[in-house]
């Protein structure tokens, strides 16, 4: 028959083919899907309270009767997109899946309190996250490049000569009112750069020294004390020391699950294929 040969015709005989082979398998898979849609006493009430939260009200019963059908229409749509695969390569529908674990199971240990000493050792195995930074005190003197140019640095150098015991050298008027007082360096690069904030941690003390650059000009530097950065005792931090041992053991508790719920699956990985992608050299790595 010369019509069974006519594209169209074949193309729509293998539409209908594909869409009677699906809807097979629907009703197939649909036979597994949960048909009982329950709205209990929790989920009210979880429904009456979100409305609360967000209207700053009790709902009306009429609304009340909306938000459960809204629940209803949303739950039936939900089962049947699980159940016709389209959470299959979502990104965002598995982000947030995965996120949801992580808050329902990420927090496990965020009622726990140790005793005593494992909490003291903890806090010495990690002192460096506690540890007070260094810190300087220090005055110092402005040439300023967009007032002087290129003599800017030379007559730092000069005043620095011309300094006498009992005086103190005059440059420029520096344009941000600060005081470095017991500054750590992340407050000191904050405002004349991370070149001036790490010399100025080598200087002498209790002398002018200079010229120091920074991003500003050229500075003539008097550091009246420098202190090494210090551990407190753990009685002066005892609550950070317990939230962050809380978050670590929180951490490696679901990190545990997470690896008891892999040996549950084969997991297989084609090397041969990863081979075939173009990478970029490891310097260019963004760590953690």
């Amino acid at each position: 028959m010369r019509w069974t040969k006519e594209p169209l015709i074949q193309f729509l005989v293998l539409g209908a083919l594909i869409f009677f082979a699906y809807n097979f398998s629907q009703k197939a898979e649909n036979q597994k899907m949960d048909k009982s849609i329950v709205i209990d006493a929790p989920t009210q009430a979880w429904m009456y309270d979100n409305f609360r939260k967000q209207f700053q009200r009790p709902p009306t019963r009429m609304e009340m009767g909306h938000l459960i059908k809204a629940h209803v229409d949303e739950e039936v749509k939900y089962r049947h997109a699980l159940a016709m695969g389209l959470d299959d390569r979502d990104s965002i529908v598995r982000r947030r899946m995965t996120q949801k674990m992580d808050f329902l199971f990420g927090n496990s240990a965020s009622d726990t309190l140790p005793e005593s000493d494992v909490l003291e050792q903890w806090y010495l195995a990690n002192a460096n996250e506690f540890r007070k930074p260094p810190t300087i005190t220090f005055i110092h003197v402005w040439f300023s490049p967009d007032k002087r140019g290129d003599d800017a640095h030379s007559d730092a150098e000069a005043a620095l000569q011309a300094i006498d015991a009992d005086q103190s050298p005059t440059g420029d008027r520096f344009p941000f009112n600060v005081a470095f007082d017991d500054a750590n360096f992340n407050e000191v690069r904050n405002v004349l750069g991370p070149g001036f904030a790490r010399a100025a941690f080598e200087l002498p003390v209790n002398q002018w020294s200079g010229p120091v650059p920074s991003g500003l000009g050229h500075h003539l530097v008097h550091v009246t004390d420098i202190k090494e950065g210090t551990l407190p005792p753990i009685d002066e931090i005892h609550d950070l020391v317990l939230q962050r041992w809380r978050e670590v053991e929180s951490e490696r508790i679901f990190d545990d699950m997470v690896t008891a719920l892999k040996d549950e699956f084969e997991i297989e990985i084609n090397e041969d294929s990863l081979i075939q992608f173009e990478y970029a050299p490891d310097e260019a790595a963004i760590t953690p």
